[in-house]
């Protein structure tokens, strides 16, 4: 389109199809220029009119019409402009990302079958009228996902200094012209769904990643809640169903299997815990959903950017107007992805995650995240074979974590919080599955002392509400590591020290030696008498006197013996 354009050829054309060029102009530019243009051309045309026509009014009212749309469309022209220096594509068409549709025929929008629409059409005026003011936020999102820029970086309430950046001054310019449109909230939900819509392409992880943390940064239940369930559904659920059956016997996946359970995982979490925050809000969805209303018509009519007339919703909208998902399914959803995340992680394969959730899980797990029927309770012997079958599991994962440490050396600060990270999730588990918190810790107190981490087991063991509940565990470790000591001695040897033992204590730690369990790909500890001494010193005063009072002091006076000798 020439932006130039004489008053002498203005004159030659109609005022409508001038104005349809601008309206469907892909160069918001040059239709910026040319509607300044006219309205100079018409201000013109008014400064030369007759005081007859003025008076009788003939031809004032077509000429203020046409100035308030030609206005109106300069400033639409003028948000276009902006649109396209924020994405440097000023001289390139401003083409459509991926919008969202639900079915026509639903009463209630479901987040579960909204699809993308494909839009083959460049940005105009023409086309914002057709779709809604929306069709810019998802161009910016999409910029936004397309550069990696994270949402710390472009935070409207910051300040401009006079080094940021020319997008951001751009983004900014646009955010204050279209507050609804680009709001925060709003914009942040369009880059989750871009993700979910592109992801499938590039298979990059990082965007899985780039949607988690936009999620993190949504303060609206509502939104956080859809936009969960929408990655649920656009990235998780087919990749997460399709390999359940494979766990149970395969043990290499792909770094990009493991990065999609990791988030979904975390996902789960963050939507578990705002359907359980949101349960017992005093506000009811129906009198939150009101007044979103009556703010989006205040701000849409604010902002001039499309008439008023009724548009495609937008995905937030859609989020708006969905039903609410089902704690207990998100839940158990996130209880499996836990599961496969510790397994996939430390290789603790085979797996079945049917026995550890219950079989009654079976046709609930990897489906549906809105509702669901769960299957009756697991009859009392099944239920006992149940919680074993979890606790197993939890033992084993609990090994692997602190089989990673090098016990001949200080654990590191990094590997001392990824212990501490993993461990927290193995209790979270433990007590999403029933078998409690207090159970998880004292095996991992239990199983840093096997292990020889000393140090640290005394530290987790002093942080225990209830110790009573490990000691017997810890004392036959003790036991266990005397027998061990003996065991490396001459013969001689340990006959002398055996015959400084009761006969009571001495079938004792011959039992311990059968029934004591220590993982076997343990390091190699260098067990010292000292070491099994303080062992002693630090569960004496927390055991129940009756139950191993005795034991504990006989054992004391033993190992104190050793280790003078």
């Amino acid at each position: 389109m020439k932006v130039l354009i004489s008053l002498q050829a203005v004159g030659l054309l109609q005022f409508d199809d001038i104005f349809k060029q601008c309206v469907t102009a892909v160069l918001p530019g040059h239709a910026l220029l040319l509607a300044l243009h006219i309205i100079r051309y018409t201000a013109g045309v008014e400064a030369c009119d007759d005081k007859s026509a003025l008076s009788s009014g003939d031809g004032w009212e077509t000429v203020s019409i046409e100035k308030e749309r030609w206005f109106t469309l300069v400033n639409q022209s003028y948000t276009l402009t902006l649109l396209a220096l924020l994405i440097n594509s000023d001289s390139d068409l401003i083409t459509v990302p991926l919008l969202a549709k639900a079915h026509p025929k639903a009463e209630t929008i479901q987040l579960t079958s909204v699809e993308p629409i494909v839009v083959k059409d460049a940005v105009s005026v023409a086309t914002v009228e057709c779709y809604g003011s929306h069709v810019i936020t998802s161009v910016v999102a999409h910029w936004l996902v397309t550069n990696h820029i994270p949402p710390e970086d472009y935070d409207a309430s910051q300040l401009l200094t006079e080094t940021a950046s020319n997008w951001l001054i751009y983004l900014q310019k646009l955010c204050n012209e279209l507050q609804f449109t680009l709001n925060r909230q709003r914009l942040l939900v369009h880059i989750i769904w871009d993700v979910v819509c592109t992801y499938g392409e590039s298979q990059d992880s990082s965007l899985l990643h780039f949607a988690l943390n936009s999620l993190g940064y949504l303060e609206s239940s509502t939104m956080i809640e859809g936009c969960a369930t929408l990655m649920w559904y656009g990235l998780f659920r087919d990749k997460i169903h399709a390999s359940i059956d494979q766990l149970r016997k395969q043990s290499t996946f792909t770094s990009n299997f493991k990065e999609c359970v990791s988030v979904a995982r975390i996902t789960l979490h963050t939507l578990t815990q705002v359907l359980t925050r949101t349960s017992s809000e005093s506000l009811t969805t129906k009198e939150l959903d009101q007044s979103y209303d009556i703010w989006r018509v205040h701000q849409l009519e604010t902002e001039k950017l499309v008439s008023t007339r009724q548009n495609i919703l937008s995905i937030a909208d859609m989020i708006q107007s969905s039903p609410r998902g089902n704690i207990e399914c998100v839940q158990l959803h996130y209880m499996g992805l836990l599961i496969m995340d510790i397994a996939l992680s430390f290789d603790l394969f085979p797996i079945r995650i049917y026995n550890i959730l219950g079989s009654q899980t079976k046709d609930s797990f990897g489906k549906e995240l809105l509702h669901f029927d769960i299957g009756p309770l697991e009859k009392e012997g099944k239920r006992n074979i149940l919680e074993r079958t979890q606790k197993q599991f939890i033992t084993k994962a609990v090994t692997e974590i602190i089989s990673q440490a090098n016990v001949r050396e200080p654990i590191t600060t990094g590997y001392s919080q990824s212990l501490s990270t993993w461990i927290r999730c193995c209790v979270h588990l433990s007590s999403l599955l029933g078998v409690g918190e207090g159970w998880c810790w004292c095996k991992y107190v239990y199983l840093l002392y096997a292990a020889g981490i000393y140090d640290r087991g005394e530290q987790e063991f002093m942080s225990l509400g209830d110790k009573s509940l490990v000691v017997g565990e810890l004392l036959s470790l003790c036991g266990w590591k005397i027998i061990k000591l003996m065991s490396e001695m001459e013969a001689s040897q340990t006959a002398n020290l055996m015959a400084h033992l009761s006969p009571n204590i001495l079938q004792w730690l011959r039992k311990q030696a059968r029934i004591t369990e220590i993982p076997q790909h343990f390091p190699v500890e260098q067990y010292t008498w000292q070491k099994v001494l303080t062992l002693l010193h630090t569960i004496s005063s927390h055991c129940t006197p009756d139950l191993h009072g005795e034991i504990i002091s006989q054992l004391t006076n033993f190992v104190q013996y050793c280790t003078s000798t």
